[in-house]
């Protein structure tokens, strides 16, 4: 298999970037979504509010660009894989 052809992209790799992709997003959103801190009852100087833990402007872009080539990166090499354990049967 060529360097094209491993990074050609067919209708299986499609399907394993989003399987392989769509949990990472979530976590991606977990850790990028404002969280919201309420105070307790005692505490009288304690002022809730929301606050992000990572910029979303570019954290976020970033991550979901590097999670997007890593995930079709793995998804090119479990075909690659795939299709060897596939055509090591057929040849028994």
């Amino acid at each position: 298999m060529s360097f094209k052809e491993f990074f050609k992209p067919t209708a299986g790799k499609i399907i394993l970037l989003i399987i392989l992709s769509y949990p990472i997003f979530l976590i991606i959103l977990f850790l990028t979504a404002p969280l919201c801190m309420d105070c307790a009852v005692d505490s009288v100087d304690c002022k809730g509010g929301c606050y992000s833990p990572v910029p979303i402007n570019l954290g976020l872009t970033v991550s979901i660009i590097i999670t997007i080539i890593i995930s079709y990166i793995l998804s090119c090499i479990i075909v690659l894989i795939y299709n060897k354990l596939k055509k090591s049967k057929t040849k028994k």
